[in-house]
C-alpha cells in the first residue's frame, strides 16, 4: 500500500479494512491476511464502517460499498468547485451522529443519508471545518455534535430531528 492516509478498520467478525490514497480499498481475512476484496477507488484518505457499509472520503467525494462485497453502492460529490473555494473538498474523516453520515468539508459540514448519500443539510460555520466532528450521546446533555470550525471556534450542536425525537 502506497501514500496510506487511514487507519485500518477491524470488525467484529474479523474483516480488516484498509485503504490507501493511491491504491484504493482493501478487504482482509483479520486472521489470515487473505484479500477478500479490492477496489481502484483511489483518492481515498479516510474510511468509516457502519451497518454493513464501508464508507470513504477524499478528493472531495464520499463513497459508500457494501462491506461484504465491495461493490459501490453510492458517491457523493462534495467538491468546491467555485473560484474562491479553488477545489477544496472533502478529504478528512467522516462521523456518525444520529441518523446522519457527517462529513467535513473546507467549506461547510455535510449532513448526509448513509443509506442514499443525499446531502440532507450543510452547516457552515464560517470558513468550514477541517477537524472531525465528534458525536456524543449523554444523559445529561442529549446528542450534541462538537465541531471546530476553520476560524477557530468551536461549537457544540445539539442534534433535535424534524419532530423532536
Amino acid at each position: 500500500f502506497l501514500d496510506v492516509d487511514t487507519s485500518p478498520i477491524v470488525t467484529p467478525s474479523g474483516k480488516l479494512f484498509a485503504a490507501s490514497y493511491k491504491d484504493g480499498l482493501v478487504a482482509l481475512d483479520a486472521k489470515t491476511g487473505d484479500t477478500e476484496w479490492t477496489t481502484s477507488q483511489s483518492g481515498i484518505v479516510s474510511i468509516a464502517h457502519h451497518d454493513g457499509i464501508l464508507y470513504s472520503s477524499g478528493d472531495g467525494l464520499v463513497n459508500a460499498f457494501d462491506a461484504a462485497t465491495g461493490k459501490l453502492k453510492w458517491t457523493r460529490d462534495l467538491s468546491d468547485k467555485s473560484s474562491k473555494g479553488k477545489g477544496n473538498n472533502a478529504g478528512l474523516g467522516l462521523t456518525f451522529g444520529g441518523s446522519f453520515l457527517i462529513a467535513p468539508t473546507a467549506t461547510a459540514l455535510a449532513f448526509l443519508d448513509p443509506v442514499s448519500g443525499r446531502v440532507e443539510t450543510l452547516w457552515n460555520p464560517g470558513r468550514g471545518v477541517s477537524g472531525i466532528p465528534t458525536w456524543v450521546d449523554s444523559v445529561r446533555f442529549g446528542s450534541r455534535l462538537y465541531v471546530l470550525s476553520n476560524l477557530g471556534t468551536v461549537f457544540a450542536l445539539d442534534m433535535v430531528h424534524a419532530g423532536g425525537t
